[in-house]
């Protein structure tokens, strides 16, 4: 009982800072430079807000660590060294886990069933070890002080030298085209156009969905001539990816070279995010004295979102993906949420439902926004984008729009090409009612553009190309279509609207796809 309360006193002294047990304060200095370093290799990206959560929540972790360690050994320079190798476990784990992953590929050796045991071993024996012996390991908690000095200044210096340098321009991946640098020709535009951009993601062309699916898609487009719609049937999407195919759309230009082919990251991707975020569509209407409406799944300068963008959890991945924790809950924790541990049968998560249903209503919501937007007029212009993740994986959805089996989707058992063509046959009826409101008369002319920024992209490595193939339509209210052209692509979208409605005399650059692979694909 005694060690006890001694022990919780030390707690207590370090706590409030007393001389002896300010040395631990420098075990801080991990998780400071475990950030900065992370910021570091991904300089420009990450937000501050971002960075100060994960800070918070680092500290947090290591305070909880230190108090834990004082009340096991309650010496200080033990506790020092021991906290510092579990900080160590718990921010390089990541690195670990990769490193033997490249060295032993193929092997048990980095397995988790092999890799977590032999550190909790090595954990046990090392704190038996450490409590165990005499000595009191004042140089080696000095010389561990040192080292996270050293590499935190290191981090610091670094990034000096980034700023100075501006690295962070590196992140833009727009393309050479401004439309300030090219002038309209003499006019008259006083009655600007509503414009809406409509992304179903993932959806292929029809032409691909009758050769690679035996699917017949006449009917939709049957529907879209009906209500006098430009179909660009051999239309390809520009990459295969979501921010990147958009990012070059609103950009109307080919993304910077260098990111036009190669394994794709997820800073890159964050990159394609931030220039998707600042484009010269939004700029340039904005001059325009256009209103923005946004239920899409980006945030757009001058079209906040009210729910999160679809990849905000990318920002704190780059660097906490690294950790222990995060590792074992992307890895395991999917598996043994799945799995009642009393009976062994499976149980769909909370998490996996709360997940779902969030993700199926903003699809609703967005959809059903977007309706409203198109049943009502104002008097100045508006451009309004809206994005569903439809016919899009993961397939929850069948053709009537009914659930899809939990285990499929959970342990990804489904027959991905029906799951697809379901999602197609329910995305086909929110169409039909779309196109339907579309084609009705409004005050103002109607710009219209639905397009699949992708299309279905499981393929093996002989038919990647298959991914290109997208739905691509167009609607102007004047129905006269002479400056569109079958094969017309993405990124010549809103090269068409300026010249049509603005008196631009833009050339159409080329219709070109980029395949962009995922890190360890073919």
């Amino acid at each position: 009982m005694k060690k006890i309360v001694s022990r919780l006193r030390n707690v207590y002294s370090f706590i409030s800072l007393s001389h002896g047990y300010r040395n631990l304060l420098f075990l801080f200095l991990f998780p400071v430079f475990f950030v900065l370093h992370g910021y570091n290799e991904n300089f420009g990206i990450i937000p501050f807000s971002v960075i100060l959560s994960l800070l918070i929540k680092y500290f947090i972790i290591t305070l909880a660590i230190i108090i834990a360690n004082l009340v096991l050994f309650g010496v200080v320079e033990k506790t020092f060294l021991y906290s510092f190798y579990l900080l160590l476990l718990f921010f390089l784990f990541g690195r670990l886990y990769d490193t033997l992953h490249d060295l032993f590929t193929g092997s048990l050796i980095y397995s988790y069933k092999v890799l977590l045991p032999s550190l909790a071993i090595v954990s046990v024996l090392f704190w038996w070890w450490l409590h165990k012996r005499k000595k009191t390991f004042a140089k080696a908690t000095r010389f561990v002080s040192l080292l996270l000095i050293v590499f935190c200044v290191l981090e610091v210096v670094m990034f000096a030298y980034y700023l100075a340098t501006g690295k962070q321009e590196e992140n833009d991946l727009s393309g050479d085209f401004k439309i300030e640098n090219n002038k309209p020709a003499p006019c008259s535009n006083d009655h600007l156009p509503d414009i809406y951009f409509i992304v179903f993601d993932g959806y292929t062309s029809s032409k691909l969905l009758k050769e690679e699916f035996q699917f017949d898609n006449s009917g939709l487009d049957s529907l879209l001539i009906k209500n006098n719609f430009f179909i660009s049937s051999s239309s390809k999407s520009n990459y295969n990816f979501t921010a990147f195919s958009l990012a070059s759309t609103f950009g109307l230009d080919h993304l910077k070279k260098g990111s036009d082919t190669g394994i794709i990251q997820p800073a890159n991707v964050l990159q394609a995010v931030n220039t998707l975020k600042e484009n010269e569509m939004i700029r340039f209407l904005k001059t325009k004295g256009y209103r923005f409406k946004n239920y899409g799944r980006f945030e757009i300068d001058e079209m906040p979102l009210k729910d999160d963008s679809f990849f905000d959890y990318f920002y704190y991945d780059l660097i906490d993906k690294q950790t222990l924790y995060a590792r074992v809950k992307r890895d395991l924790g999917w598996h043994l949420a799945a799995k009642n541990m009393f009976t062994g049968k499976f149980r769909a998560p909370g998490s996996f439902k709360k997940r779902r249903e969030e993700y199926l209503q903003r699809n609703e919501s967005n959809y059903q926004q977007l309706l409203k937007e198109l049943s009502s007029d104002n008097d100045s212009p508006k451009f309004v984008y809206a994005h569903l993740m439809l016919p899009h994986e993961p397939f929850y959805l069948k053709a009537d729009g009914s659930l899809t089996d939990d285990y499929g989707v959970i342990f990804d058992t489904l027959d991905k090409r029906k799951g697809y063509i379901e999602q197609v046959l329910y995305s086909n009826k929110l169409l039909e009612k779309l196109i339907d409101a579309s084609a009705s008369d409004g005050k103002r002319e109607r710009v219209i553009i639905i397009e699949g920024d992708h299309g279905y992209r499981f393929y093996d490595q002989a038919n990647l190309l298959k991914e290109f193939p997208n739905l691509n339509v167009y609607y102007f209210s004047d129905h006269d279509y002479n400056m569109l052209y079958d094969g017309i692509s993405p990124v010549n979208s809103f090269r068409v609207i300026l010249n049509k409605y603005f008196c631009y005399e833009l050339g159409m650059v080329k219709d070109t796809s980029f395949y962009l692979k995922k890190p360890g694909q073919y």
